[in-house]
């Protein structure tokens, strides 16, 4: 009899502070309302999570104004070559038409921001202390950009043979690469140290994947008679930047957005303590219930929620 008793009263005190504190933690969690896109966070996500994500967006501006200043504009690809566009009959004449392009730079890079920052929900690591917390976790990045990526030096030339006869016409254009976005995944640790936020390790998992609206290649100054073939080269060139974009872009632009990760220290006592105190809080509600558990199972009634 007295046994159950005293697991009454425990219940009854300890119970609706464990509640009262958790909900109200959870009531002050709030997002970014200045991202461009909605924040895409399970309902799920624990408040741990999302008190991290709200951390890492502090940083956010400091980042890519590092981000846009450090990133190599225009990126040199030195990349060089001949497009085979066919044959074109001209009054009863074979003439075979080929487009030797050597490619200066990209523009536009420069442009580039981090759009959302947000960890997986479950890979989430946080050692709250009253000086200083530990956080790790893997996050999912994207990556926009303000301006379309474009190559604008194309460095072109028809060559092209009629009857024995070599023609080799000056080509002028641009390729454009519209709506470019880069995604990934990005492991992420740091530590919070009172009013400071410092992250001392960035390390892209796997690599970037580069996605975009359309990626359009224009030709000027085309001779007349090339007037047929210009949609095979234009297709042909817009597929080799694409290319280009996995193989030259996106190793150019990893290290800028890890190197610029860890370079990033936020500090603000009125938004960093706030969260840091929420990790402690949260902490603090996790042993709690932990402590309630264990109770309840020396007492008796079991160790579940």
């Amino acid at each position: 009899m007295a046994k159950t008793l005293l697991s009454v009263v425990f219940f009854a005190l300890v119970a609706p502070l464990v509640l009262s504190d958790a909900a109200a933690l959870r009531s002050n969690v709030t997002y970014n309302s200045n991202t461009t896109r909605p924040r895409a966070l399970q309902e799920d996500c624990s408040v741990n999570a999302a008190l991290l994500n709200d951390l890492i967006n502090l940083a956010l501006p400091t980042i890519n104004d590092a981000i846009q200043q450090y990133a190599p504009d225009p990126l040199e690809l030195n990349l060089a070559g001949t497009i085979n566009a066919g044959f074109l009959d001209i009054l009863g004449c074979s003439l075979s038409t080929d487009l030797t392009y050597n490619f200066g730079g990209i523009s536009g890079l420069s442009g580039i921001f981090i759009e959302t920052l947000e960890v997986i929900p479950g890979t989430e690591s946080i050692s709250a202390g009253c000086s200083t917390t530990l956080w790790s976790g893997a996050f999912n990045v994207v990556i926009a950009s303000l301006s379309s990526l474009s190559l604008n030096d194309l460095g072109a030339n028809w060559i092209a043979n009629a009857c024995g006869l070599a023609i080799s016409p000056g080509v002028g254009g641009n390729i454009v690469t519209n709506n470019p976005y880069i995604g990934g995944t990005i492991d992420l640790a740091g530590e919070v140290c009172g009013a400071a936020l410092n992250i001392n390790f960035a390390q892209v998992i796997d690599s970037l994947t580069i996605s975009y609206s359309s990626v359009e290649a224009s030709l000027d100054n085309i001779p007349p008679f090339l007037g047929d073939v210009v949609t095979t080269a234009t297709r042909e060139l817009s597929i080799l930047l694409q290319n280009e974009l996995i193989n030259q872009v996106e190793p150019a632009i990893r290290p800028v957005i890890e190197e610029q990760l860890v370079s990033a220290q936020f500090f603000s006592p009125t938004r960093v303590i706030p969260i840091q105190m929420g990790f402690l809080r949260n902490g603090m509600i996790q042993g709690m219930q932990s402590l309630v558990n264990e109770t309840a199972s020396f007492l008796g009634f079991g160790g579940s929620d």
